[in-house]
């Protein structure tokens, strides 16, 4: 290998590649395909024993009733978070009450 400075003026291989990748990716950005803008989030938070164990129950009752796909505990959470909107929020508060 040579131990001279590199020319940064003398197109190589490897910059003609980067640039052909860089303009492939800017021509995909104003094309019809549009990137996912939701992200899957980890977001961890303490359950007590009682809750787990209620927790994956629902997720097994939700399970022997499925015919198709089984569902996994992230799946019914969102499913819940998604219930919770669109739920009476003075419901939420009683069980909040209740069981908070």
């Amino acid at each position: 290998m040579s131990k001279g400075k590199i020319d940064q003026s003398i197109d190589t291989k490897l910059s003609k590649f980067v640039a052909q990748k860089q303009q492939h990716i800017e021509s995909e950005k104003h094309g019809f395909i549009t990137p996912n803008k939701s992200k899957l989030l980890t977001k961890s938070f303490k359950l007590s024993t009682l809750d787990l164990e209620t927790l994956n129950a629902v997720v097994q009752n939700i399970n022997k009733e499925s015919h198709y796909k089984n569902y996994s505990v992230s799946e019914v959470l969102r499913a819940f978070i998604y219930m919770g909107s669109s739920s009476n929020t003075k419901k939420l508060l009683n069980i909040l009450r209740m069981h908070g």
